[in-house]
């Protein structure tokens, strides 16, 4: 996060609340189907942004998203650390030292 969009990323990270997200789940904002699709940037030679196209299940019209690289890639690291922890809340609490 030493860059300039890094650094913009962090100070710009919105916050989001417990009531926040059952209300989204309430609502029934939940991602039913989805579509990526990367976009290239203006030389061809580099992906600027990864485009994700949203269907959910509140039957609202889907939408389209575009993820820059430091926002597809917070996502990433987080997506790869639910699956190390097999989805799982128990993984993730403090517990006994194993040493």
């Amino acid at each position: 996060m030493q860059s300039e969009r890094g650094k913009a990323f962090e100070d710009n990270e919105p916050t989001l609340s417990e009531d926040e997200i059952a209300a989204a789940h309430d609502d029934g904002r939940i991602v039913l189907s989805l579509k990526l699709k990367p976009r290239l940037s203006a030389d061809g030679e580099h992906v600027a942004y990864m485009a994700v196209k949203l269907l959910l299940c509140d039957g609202s019209e889907p939408t389209t998203i575009l993820f820059d690289r430091m926002a597809a890639e917070v996502m990433g690291h987080w997506a790869q650390t639910m699956k190390t922890y097999d989805w799982k809340t128990s993984s993730m609490q403090p517990g006994p030292s194993r040493h």
